[in-house]
């Protein structure tokens, strides 16, 4: 940066008065959030990323820095990309809190409108460009653009900002399909196109890690890691000298140490509050590690290993460009949370559902997706992850295997009906239905692209239909009969749990995945002899109940009747554990889970934050044991000790007894090795 211009930007920033978090400029910040706020102000550009447990106030964090930026940096342009469910609770809080009147962009009406009524049509226009105005909110999902339509970001006259600051970030990711082949996220694809030319940038989100370490990893190149540091081999290096007791073999001794030079090289970081001892060990690295060779730097390093190790883990570059406040560590400073009594509601099927859960599985590792394959005999297509999407969902509860069975049924009647009727086979796409929107930009456009029309492929597509039919035919006969003489035990032992907790004057959280499963819980409770008010909120729909009477509401006055006590219980879909704070209620019941902690957490995070009032909170996770579902829970133990490794704490998400039959289940498979 020419020093000039930072010269000048430190001058303004001495304008900053001594009492500024608490003279009324940003107000109500708790001490963590005032330290988070100053330690992405003491580096130039900003670059950062805001990654507090769930509850904890990022949002707020990042709202504060803008604050300060704009009225003490002199930052103009700003554009802040969120969810679209969070808009209108962005624009309100920057309002009210902060007095930014952020303009918020409506892709449905192509026009801009702020908190003072205003209104900026943009007729067509770019809404980035010359006519845009200067701090705006915008659906994340709207600005990444489709496979069909480039990001606006992306455009020859888009304007871009002096500060972006993307919310919920995780959402800009890079995965890996079933294959173990690297996915970039459309988010991710664009901020990695754009990330470079916008001086300032803060992520914010508490999961930067969904599954894997590398997606941590991915996160942090955005802001900006030393060249060394972008080798992923070299990053999952680093974190075996964080996570081992042991020192490392003089090669990768080597890398390490070239690792710790490089970050003093490129970074610059604060090492004044280190000791004595690892200040002589930096001076070393500054002055002296380029004139000795690599072996005499391994000795040198490896005789000095738990100081090295020290140092290393406090410069390590995923901490110098994240900030992360955990409840652990805020505890031990005075803060007061919520105990979590996580606890595990164990169902054991009827061996007649056991029965037929069995040969779902069968049908959705041998049969399913016949068609598609048959259809598309020169294409890959990662069925793999779709499979597992379809376990996820027949999983969450027997009705919404029921509906995910019957919909595949009506693909395959209407794909015959349309052969046999024309003699061709028509267009069509693979069938995603089961597939989260979060998940949907992972897949390539030829993966999903339309059916080959080869005529001489008739019959073995009707043939694959016809295998697939049979199949649903008796499943889905099946399914109804069960539902008809056992019934759905999930729903019915969720529906018995929450109107327990409801009675004992408790409100209550009724989590799934999967709007057929929330249906099913409706169902069930309309079924029941209570009348009291209830709330259903599923992202697409927002609904109050009281007596006869269904109102359309928002997810604000949904969280205003549940803070005021007219609701007792609110049927939730997963897109009410973003950005929702609902810490009126004191119970939680996860009729199904996600398969990755992190988005679990997010679950939990919406009672077990800051502004709980109850010394507990009640999380109840609904399982069958003896499942596809106890591979899951074994999956969340294992990506829990990942993220709590390239993360920081991660709090428990699981109930005791689960974790228990995880880590007995692994000393099992040691000595079984070992006979």
């Amino acid at each position: 940066m020419d020093n000039a211009i930072e010269m000048n930007i430190i001058a303004k920033m001495a304008e900053m008065p001594a009492n500024f978090f608490v003279s009324g400029d940003i107000p109500s910040l708790y001490m963590h959030q005032e330290r988070t706020v100053i330690d992405a102000l003491s580096r130039w550009p900003v670059r950062v990323m805001f990654s507090d447990e769930v509850g904890l106030g990022k949002t707020f964090e990042a709202a504060a820095t803008l604050a300060f930026l704009i009225k003490y940096a002199g930052i103009k342009r700003v554009v802040i990309l969120t969810p679209k469910s969070v808009l209108n609770q962005w624009q309100e809080e920057l309002y009210k809190h902060f007095e930014i009147d952020a303009w918020l962009y409506d892709s449905g009406d192509k026009a801009y409108r702020s908190m003072r009524q205003g209104v900026i049509p943009m007729n067509g226009r770019n809404p980035l460009g010359i006519r845009s105005p200067d701090i705006i909110l915008m659906s994340a999902q709207y600005a990444r653009g489709t496979k069909g339509n480039t990001s606006i970001f992306l455009k020859k006259d888009t304007i871009l900002p002096e500060l972006l600051i993307v919310d919920e970030a995780h959402a800009a990711r890079v995965t890996s399909d079933i294959s173990g082949k690297r996915k970039k996220t459309q988010l991710y694809k664009m901020l990695e196109e754009v990330s470079k030319k916008i001086p300032h940038l803060i992520l914010a989100t508490a999961t930067p890690m969904q599954k894997e370490a590398f997606e941590y990893h991915a996160m942090l190149k955005l802001l900006g890691l030393p060249k060394l540091w972008e080798k992923e081999d070299n990053y999952n290096l680093s974190l075996s000298v964080i996570g081992s007791d042991s020192k490392l073999s003089l090669s990768d001794t080597s890398i390490a140490g070239n690792l710790l030079y490089t970050t003093l090289k490129k970074m610059n970081p604060d090492t004044s509050t280190l000791s004595s001892e690892e200040q002589e060990l930096v001076s070393f690295f500054k002055n002296e590690y380029k004139s000795v060779d690599s072996l005499e730097r391994a000795e040198y390093i490896l005789k000095r290993w738990d100081c090295f190790k020290s140092v290393f883990i406090k410069l390590h570059p995923a901490r110098l460009l994240t900030v992360r406040n955990t409840r652990k560590s805020l505890t031990s400073v005075g803060y007061k949370f919520p105990k979590r009594n996580l606890e595990q509601v164990n169902l054991y099927n009827s061996d007649e559902i056991e029965k037929f859960y069995s040969r779902v599985n069968c049908y959705l590792q041998t049969k399913c997706f016949l068609m598609e394959i048959a259809l598309n005999p020169n294409r890959i297509i990662p069925l793999g992850f779709i499979k597992i999407s379809y376990q996820q969902r027949v999983a969450s509860s027997l009705y919404s295997c029921k509906k995910s069975l019957e919909r595949r049924l009506h693909k395959a009647e209407g794909l015959l009906a349309e052969i046999n009727a024309t003699g061709k086979i028509p267009t069509g796409r693979v069938d995603i239905s089961s597939i989260e929107d979060d998940d949907w930009d992972l897949f390539d456009e030829d993966c999903y692209d339309s059916y080959l029309n080869d005529e001489k492929n008739v019959k073995n597509v009707i043939r694959a239909i016809n295998l697939e039919k049979s199949d649903l035919l008796s499943l889905v006969k099946e399914a109804d009969y069960l539902l008809d003489m056992v019934g759905d035990r999930k729903v019915i032992e969720s529906i018995n749990l929450g109107l327990r907790c409801v009675s004992e004057n408790d409100a209550v959280l009724l989590f799934s995945r999967y709007t057929d499963t929330i249906d099913a819980l409706l169902q069930e409770f309309n079924s029941r002899d209570v009348d009291f008010p209830y709330a259903i909120y599923t992202g697409s729909r927002a609904v109050i109940v009281k007596g006869d009477k269904t109102k359309e509401t928002s997810k604000d006055e949904i969280k205003r009747e549940l803070f005021a006590g007219n609701i007792k219980l609110v049927f939730c879909s997963d897109a009410a554990s973003e950005g929702l704070n609902l810490q009126a209620a004191r119970v939680l019941i996860n009729v199904d889970v996600p398969w990755t902690p992190a988005r679990l957490e997010q679950r939990i995070g919406r009672i077990a934050r800051l502004g709980q009032k109850a010394d507990q909170v009640d999380v109840y996770n609904v399982w069958y044991p003896h499942s596809v579902e106890a591979k899951m829970y074994t999956r969340i133990q294992q990506r829990l000790k990942t993220a709590n490794l390239a993360v920081g704490d991660f709090p428990e998400v699981i109930a005791k007894e689960i974790r228990m039959m995880h880590d007995f289940k692994t000393e099992l498979k040691k000595v079984k090795q070992h006979i």
